[in-house]
């Protein structure tokens, strides 16, 4: 499991961008709604996010766009189409191929050393 702890360190600067000020007491909900306000960024629709929720609840749409945030982010080979990496995403979780974990614990190794 994730903890709310592990996901806001994991996130991009733009992503803590969208979280309350008080980022010392942010819920899980202060999180899902950063995510959603981001996703216009992202450019992914309101019908993707709403895919996302229904297939891994709304923490798991909020990790997933996360992780699409990264992707769009990265130096080398950023992807180019975060809507559609997006997607790809969910589709891994409804086979059961998607470990969230994973990825933010290496996301959290790599750049902060965790």
């Amino acid at each position: 499991h994730v903890t709310l702890y592990q996901a806001t360190h994991a996130a991009s600067a733009r992503f803590r961008e969208q979280l309350p000020l008080a980022a010392s007491q942010i819920h899980w909900r202060d999180f899902v709604e950063a995510a959603a306000r981001l996703r216009p960024t992202l450019g992914i629709s309101q019908q993707s996010w709403g895919k996302a929720c229904v297939a891994l609840g709304r923490t798991g749409a909020a990790l997933c766009l996360l992780l699409t945030d990264h992707a769009a982010l990265r130096t080398n080979e950023p992807v180019t189409k975060p809507a559609g990496y997006f997607m790809a995403l969910i589709n891994r979780a409804e086979t059961g191929d998607l470990h969230l974990h994973r990825s933010i614990f290496g996301i959290l190794k790599r750049e902060c050393g965790a």
